[in-house]
């Protein structure tokens, strides 16, 4: 574990975890991004391989194909062996893909190096939002989480920076330094000290926490311990949850249905074929003196920018209203994006004049992603649900994301190539439109409140009595079992 002396500012330690476990997310970044740069290089055959464009798109779906196995297991891993080493363990999947797409020689070896990072998304996507939620303060929990959101758009931008300059090779060698960088770091990180509650493991529990709230009085380090331990033994007095128990309370269910609902809005505001098919979706020649490639940077480092601004924005304005302004931008943008491929592809106007539309909408879509669906539609799931359920919920929610990424990424070429690129856009626009609707109405805020008020609220105002009762009553019990024992 780092040493205390390097810091002792419990906020920064607080980040500096949170920032560390995020490597791992930033290499699912890598690759997510690799897929634009590789692309191109995959078609022209200035690779050992050259792929069909039905051949690519199965490499970019099958990834989310292995998404869809692997949350699961890595709910009841993180339940198992925790939170940190589950995420340890599967890094191995991430190092040994890109060994595998580096000596490929066939679409088969990429297939395959492509699942084994899928399987490592739906680890990251289950686990981490957990892992960040948990080591968090209240007041720093929005933007810590947020990490997660910022990360991955730093391994985006790494394959965009790097990726159109070098060798396919070259850029495969460049994407392993980053889970070799998270396997020597996240080592000397303490691991969740909800973890260790839920374990019954006390003095690990208090050493976990003191590293991350350094420089907290002894007393108010206690009362957190405790409010921690109160809260976990209370969420799993009744065992360690079953998939049935989702559904079980009204909190519950209404937590079930904000975060998948969120996880379909996310996807379906287009994220993962921008990401995917930037390279050849961006119109040629669409900004004089700028390339496609530099266009995807400039694309690339708007979502990155973006992010790390909307971090320090979902711990003063909340998450329902940058969710709000993230769907309204998003919508737009897709719709407009949506006109101006209806009018080349359906009409005879001639749009050459106005070709950079495509990409300014790009750019708007990305500032607007970045505001409140990227990170809060990923982050929200490590906040709605009590313990005894956190990593089963998580695991469902990881893989609704991976069930409409897959369908989302594989069906984009097909659709354009039948119907047209605008029928994407113009799906994209109107489901973000119609999602404020479901955003208004229906999503909980959980600014600045602790795990268990977000439950309470969740529950309404008469699960708070009865949870408040409950604690004088667990608290009337411990003072008469010490009286008697004195």
């Amino acid at each position: 574990m780092i040493q205390k002396g390097l810091f002792n500012n419990r906020v920064l330690r607080q980040y500096t975890a949170g920032f560390i476990c995020s490597l791992s997310v930033m290499a699912i970044g890598c690759s997510i991004g690799w897929t634009s740069p590789a692309i191109p290089k995959l078609r022209s055959g200035s690779t050992r391989i050259q792929l069909s464009d039905v051949e690519i798109t199965w490499v970019v779906a099958v990834t989310y194909i292995a998404n869809i196995i692997s949350p699961v297991p890595s709910g009841w891993l993180m339940d198992r062996i925790g939170r940190k080493h589950t995420l340890i363990a599967s890094n191995v999947l991430t190092i040994g893909s890109w060994f595998v797409l580096l000596y490929a020689t066939c679409p088969l070896h990429l297939y395959i190096g492509r699942f084994m990072v899928g399987l490592m998304f739906g680890v990251g996507y289950t686990v981490v939002p957990v892992y960040l939620a948990e080591i968090s303060e209240a007041r720093v929990r929005g933007s810590v989480s947020s990490l997660m959101s910022v990360m991955i758009y730093v391994g985006t931008n790494l394959e965009y920076c790097v990726g159109p300059y070098v060798s396919y090779d070259t850029l495969c060698m460049v994407s392993v330094t980053v889970p070799i960088l998270f396997a020597c770091t996240f080592a000397w990180i303490p691991e969740s000290p909800y973890y260790f509650v839920i374990k019954g493991n006390t003095d690990a529990a208090k050493k976990s926490l003191s590293w991350l709230r350094c420089d907290m009085g002894q007393r108010d380090m206690d009362a957190e311990f405790e409010k921690i331990k109160s809260t976990t033994e209370l969420q799993m007095k009744d065992g360690g949850g079953k998939f049935k128990d989702l559904i079980a309370t009204k909190g519950n269910r209404r937590a079930l249905l904000i975060a998948e609902i969120l996880a379909i809005i996310q996807r379906f505001s287009g994220i993962g074929p921008l990401i995917a098919y930037s390279s050849i979706t961006i119109p040629e020649k669409s900004i004089p003196g700028i390339t496609r490639n530099e266009q995807m940077i400039v694309l690339g480092m708007t979502w990155l920018f973006t992010s790390i601004f909307a971090s320090f924005l979902s711990d003063k304005l909340g998450r329902k209203v940058l969710l709000a302004i993230s769907c309204t931008g998003c919508g737009i943008a897709c719709l407009s994006a949506s006109t101006w491929f209806y009018l080349r592809e359906k009409t005879s106007t001639d749009v050459t004049e106005v070709s950079w539309i495509p990409f300014v909408a790009f750019i708007f879509h990305a500032l607007f992603y970045s505001l409140g669906l990227g990170p809060i539609a990923l982050s929200i799931k490590g906040e709605m649900f009590p313990a005894n359920v956190k990593a089963k919920a998580s695991a469902v929610t990881t893989m609704v994301l991976a069930v409409n990424s897959f369908w989302l990424n594989k069906t984009y070429l097909i659709i354009a190539d039948t119907f047209g690129f605008y029928v994407n856009f113009l799906i994209y626009g109107v489901t973000m439109l119609l999602a404020l609707i479901f955003i208004w109405f229906f999503v909980v805020e959980t600014r600045r409140k602790t795990l268990q008020e977000i439950q309470e609220r969740l529950e309404g105002g008469g699960k708070r009595k009865k949870v408040e009762e409950e604690r004088v009553i667990e608290k009337v019990g411990e003072s008469s079992v010490v009286n008697e024992r004195r």
